[in-house]
């Protein structure tokens, strides 16, 4: 299946991606940043992949924050300092 998407969409579904991780994950001390693709592939080498191969590696970066929620839905979401 291929899904036809504009930069401009893409950008706005990591925008998205990125703070659903900030909401589940800004609250844990325990986040590791060497988690981030980012830290495991380094900028540059983002910058040159593929819009495909880009979010291919932060959907699969990403598949640990859907099992959690598969499996525990909001009892372990946390909210702090409101």
């Amino acid at each position: 299946m291929k899904i036809n998407i504009t930069k401009k969409e893409y950008q706005l579904f990591l925008d998205m991606v990125y703070l659903s991780d900030w909401v589940l994950h800004a609250h844990s001390e325990k986040r590791t940043e060497e988690k981030k693709p980012y830290k495991k592939y380094g900028e540059e080498a983002i910058l040159q992949m593929s819009i495909s191969e880009r979010f291919e590696k932060e959907m699969a970066f990403h598949q640990e924050y859907h099992e959690e929620f598969d499996k525990n839905g909001l009892d372990n979401l946390r909210i702090h300092n409101l």
